[in-house]
């Protein structure tokens, strides 16, 4: 009778550990989920990209430094918070800005889009910034490339913004 017991416990241990486990639900981007999420993109010229460097920090901070080409850029991830500037994190000197909204993306979040010059070792670079909010992260990709090689790499640009995808991670 004991072992009858037992089994039977042990039967509905697992059926309800195994019904408990289930999860039906599916985290769909941009539907105000509290979730890990990391952005990235799809792009063939991102997955094609060198890997340069990480960086992570124990609050959620991540950046992750990509090439292709001539083209430097990197995906970050912050710690969502009301920026009184546009473009974040740049120390350096900024000419030519402009700002706007309107970015072209598979990502249903809203964006705000930079594009700016920058001077260092008397050389001109062209930069793009772009900012993402959830309510939990900020994340921002950049770009940066040589201002005089900027037209023969506006349109790899393109392609890596317009495939910009943030998923959750587990």
């Amino acid at each position: 009778m004991k072992k009858r017991f037992g089994i039977i416990i042990g039967l509905c241990l697992c059926v309800f550990g195994l019904v408990g486990c289930k999860d039906d639900k599916t985290v769909q981007e941009g539907k105000g989920t509290h979730v890990n999420l990391i952005i990235q993109s799809v792009s063939n010229y991102a997955n094609e990209a060198n890997f340069v460097s990480e960086e992570n920090k124990s609050d959620g901070y991540y950046k992750q430094i990509y090439n292709y080409e001539g083209i430097e850029f990197w995906f970050e991830r912050m710690n969502h918070k009301e920026y009184d500037d546009f473009p974040v994190a740049t120390n350096e000197k900024i000419s030519n800005l402009e700002c706007n909204n309107e970015i072209n993306s598979n990502s249903s979040y809203e964006g705000d889009k930079a594009t700016y010059k920058t001077e260092l070792n008397n050389k001109e670079y062209y930069n793009e910034d772009i900012l993402i909010n959830s309510d939990d992260w900020d994340f921002r990709v950049h770009f940066q490339v040589e201002n005089k090689e900027h037209d023969k790499y506006a349109e790899i640009i393109s392609d890596i913004i317009s495939n910009l995808n943030i998923s959750e991670i587990n």
